[in-house]
C-alpha cells in the first residue's frame, strides 16, 4: 500500500505476534510508514511523515514495554514530538521529554507545545538488564542537532527505571547567539549580540555551529 511496505528482517519473514491471554507480544521484520499520523487517524500519536524501521522485538504489556528484548534501528523524517504527552512510550523511550525548554523563547518552527525535527535516527538493543544505544540517537531540529549515547536501565520486573546517557548538543550559531550570550554575560549582552549578530550574518554563517 501507499501507507506501509513491510519486507523481510535479515532473510527471515517478517511477522507481528499479539497473545492476549499471556500479554506477549512479538514484532520481527523491515516496516516502512509513510505520513503515518494521518493514515492511522490517531491524535496523540507523534506527527511524522516517513518512518523506517527493522525490528526484531518482544515484549510483555502492551503500552508500558515491559521485559521488552531485542532490537531495533529506525529512520525518521519530518517529525513533531507533543511535549505535553509524559504518558508517551515514544517520549519515554527516547528520552527528549522537555528538551525546548532548553531554547525558551527561541524564534523557530518548534513551539512551546512541540519539538520539530527534520531528522532522526539510531540503533538500540535491548537485553534483560538494559536498553543500550547501538548507533547514536541523532535528530536534527530547527534550532540544530542532537545525539544521544548511553544506557536504559531496567528493574527487577523488567520496566524501565532510569536513563544513563550522554547528550551532546550542536546549535546553531546565528539563531542562538542571543542565547549563548544571556546564558554567560546576562540579558544587556544577549541585546549587543543580537545586534551583532544581524550585522555580521554573513560571516556567522559561515562559522555555521
Amino acid at each position: 500500500s501507499d501507507f506501509l511496505k513491510i519486507s523481510d528482517y535479515k532473510n527471515e519473514p517478517a511477522y507481528i505476534s499479539l497473545n492476549i491471554t499471556k500479554d506477549f507480544y512479538k514484532v520481527k521484520g523491515s516496516y516502512e510508514f509513510n505520513y503515518l499520523q494521518d493514515s492511522l487517524e490517531i491524535s496523540n500519536f507523534p506527527s511524522i511523515n516517513y518512518l523506517r524501521s527493522d525490528i526484531n522485538i518482544q515484549w510483555n504489556n502492551l503500552l508500558e514495554l515491559k521485559n521488552i528484548e531485542g532490537s531495533i534501528n529506525f529512520l525518521a523524517k519530518d517529525f513533531q514530538i507533543n511535549q505535553n504527552n509524559p504518558n508517551s512510550a515514544l517520549l519515554n523511550l527516547v528520552g527528549l521529554l522537555n528538551i525546548q525548554s532548553l531554547f525558551d523563547g527561541y524564534d523557530g518552527s518548534s513551539t512551546d507545545k512541540y519539538i520539530k525535527f527534520k531528522r532522526g535516527e539510531g540503533s538500540i538493543i535491548f537485553s534483560q538488564r538494559y536498553g543500550r544505544i547501538q548507533d547514536e540517537f541523532r535528530f536534527e531540529s530547527d534550532f540544530g542537532e542532537m545525539g544521544w549515547n548511553g544506557f536504559i536501565v531496567k528493574d527487577n520486573e523488567g520496566t524501565f527505571k532510569e536513563l544513563d546517557l550522554n547528550l551532546s548538543l550542536k546549535l546553531n550559531l546565528q539563531e542562538n547567539i542571543p542565547w549563548y550570550a544571556a546564558i554567560f554575560g546576562g540579558l544587556g549582552l544577549a541585546a549587543g549580540t543580537a545586534i551583532i549578530g544581524n550585522v555580521f550574518e554573513d560571516q556567522i554563517n559561515e562559522i555555521s555551529t
